[in-house]
């Protein structure tokens, strides 16, 4: 996993660089705030919605150099290392939505899901289920 917490190039010093990353506890506290995702973007720009997550993780992980490591992500850096390790996981932006902004952005979401079915012929997805 890599992950900027500049979210620019230009900072490359910002870059994070952690092997085999598992959580291994996540701080009971919870705090809201909104995301976006560079995979949720069309036309009008960036997907964003708030997304409850752990105010801090405990992380084990591998260096570049091959050393076992272990440390703690609160604040920003543990928001976006969460956002990154649901990606490990399977889990999308989406996934994470609080109720509101999930509907808030259905028709969007199925909208870019329709896009990328039909640039991508056989391709299985998972869709946001339909509004019940």
């Amino acid at each position: 996993m890599v992950f900027n917490r500049e979210g620019s190039r230009s900072a490359p010093e910002a870059e994070t660089v952690l092997l085999n990353p598992l959580v291994l506890s996540r701080d009971p506290a919870r705090e809201t705030d909104e995301e976006g995702c560079l995979s949720f973007r069309d036309a009008r720009g960036l997907l964003r919605g708030d997304v409850e997550r752990s105010a801090a993780v405990r992380v084990s992980y591998v260096d570049l150099a091959g050393r076992e490591r272990t440390t703690e992500y609160r604040g920003w850096e543990g928001r976006i290392f969460q956002h990154e390790y649901d990606h490990l996981g399977g889990r999308l932006l989406c996934d994470r939505f609080l109720p509101a902004d999930l509907d808030r952005h259905r028709a969007r979401l199925r909208d870019m899901e329709d896009a990328f079915v039909r640039e991508n012929p056989g391709v299985e997805i998972r869709r946001v289920p339909a509004k019940a």
